[in-house]
């Protein structure tokens, strides 16, 4: 079981781990009921290298973070500040999985990231005015909470609420499906899950969103599977 004291531990040996991913590129988009594909807004493009691509990603852990914003940490979470403080206290804010070869005007795909305490007031504010839109019964489970975290290219937060029964558990929103999902029972348990099964995790656990590029086309590639790499790792710290 993973404790509150190991969380900065476990995450920095994760980041320095060397790790890639090979992927494949998405299927063609179609006209509805016809085979004729959607011609690409950003023209003719020469075809991918491969039927494969090998991409490899990089992380980048954040400096400490003050003694003011780990006092707003205490402050927003009350009791169950313990795990995010102890990580807190070494990186403030973190991002995983971020793609190495990018091609202008398409931006760096992130898998996720950990929000540096001074943007949670912004986040939450966002996530609230989203989740508000809401039907399902669910928003209840992020709407009273602070978003710490979110997908990159999405309207989708990690948020933890402080008070009520789901105290100090991880939900995900979901703006695409405009509902709320238990993503892990702790902070401890949400570090688990973002630094276990990274195939899963982006490409189904957190809808698909993170696409590689190979710096020569515009291809999206799809991670399926860990690549086999003996190259260092690329971590900022």
């Amino acid at each position: 079981m993973l404790h509150s004291g190991d969380l900065s531990a476990t995450l920095e040996e994760f980041a320095r781990r060397p790790l890639a991913f090979r992927c494949k590129p998405p299927p063609p988009f179609k006209y509805t009921g016809t085979n004729r594909t959607v011609r690409r807004l950003l023209g003719k493009q020469p075809p991918p290298p491969a039927v494969e691509f090998v991409a490899s990603v990089q992380h980048k852990l954040s400096p400490p973070a003050s003694g003011d914003e780990l006092r707003l940490l205490r402050f927003l979470l009350g009791a169950k500040a313990v795990g995010f403080r102890s990580l807190y206290a070494k990186h403030n804010g973190f991002i995983l999985y971020k793609d190495t070869l990018s091609k202008p005007p398409l931006p760096k795909a992130i898998g996720l990231r950990v929000l540096p305490i001074r943007r949670w007031k912004s986040a939450t504010s966002a996530m609230k005015k989203i989740v508000r839109r809401f039907e399902s019964s669910s928003r209840f489970d992020a709407y009273f909470g602070v978003a710490f975290g979110w997908v990159p290219g999405t309207a989708n937060f990690f948020v933890t609420p402080a008070e009520g029964p789901g105290a100090g558990q991880v939900f995900l929103t979901h703006d695409d499906g405009a509902f709320v999902s238990r993503f892990a029972m702790s902070f401890e348990g949400f570090i688990r899950r973002v630094t276990t099964r990274p195939v899963k995790l982006l490409a189904k656990d957190l809808g698909c969103y993170a696409r590689y590029q190979d710096g020569v086309t515009f291809e999206q590639w799809i991670p399926i599977a860990v690549a086999r790499t003996r190259r260092a790792a690329e971590v900022k710290m």
